[in-house]
């Protein structure tokens, strides 16, 4: 099983963002996933948020530098909300804004073992 993806910097676009996320779901074992700095825009953002649902082992996730906007917060906060095992959410660089950071940190309070999250 799969533990660590680290696809940072590879410019996937929304597209690409799409197509990881029709596989995503299926690497259960996934501990940390990271896709920072690929400019999935809102699409593919959400794409891979709406992905993350069976991966309960996930601690951390990175999706930096991704131009998420509001949207794409709003996609986290609804993605991570399972994600139990959760302790690192890294989303630096999106544009969230304050509607999308606060969807984002809606969806993440609740989580137990959550320890940080980056916003800058």
């Amino acid at each position: 099983r799969l533990r660590t993806l680290v696809l940072e910097s590879n410019k996937l676009g929304p597209a690409g963002g799409v197509s990881v996320a029709g596989w995503l779901g299926r690497m259960t074992g996934l501990e940390l996933l990271n896709l920072s700095d690929n400019r999935l825009g809102p699409d593919g953002g959400t794409a891979v948020c709406r992905a993350l649902a069976g991966l309960t082992r996930l601690h951390t996730l990175e999706l930096g530098s991704n131009a998420l906007g509001a949207s794409g917060g709003a996609a986290v906060g609804e993605g991570v909300a399972g994600l139990v095992s959760l302790r690192h959410l890294y989303l630096r660089s999106n544009g969230l804004g304050a509607d999308g950071a606060a969807a984002a940190a809606a969806g993440s309070a609740s989580l137990p073992k959550l320890a940080s999250v980056n916003l800058a």
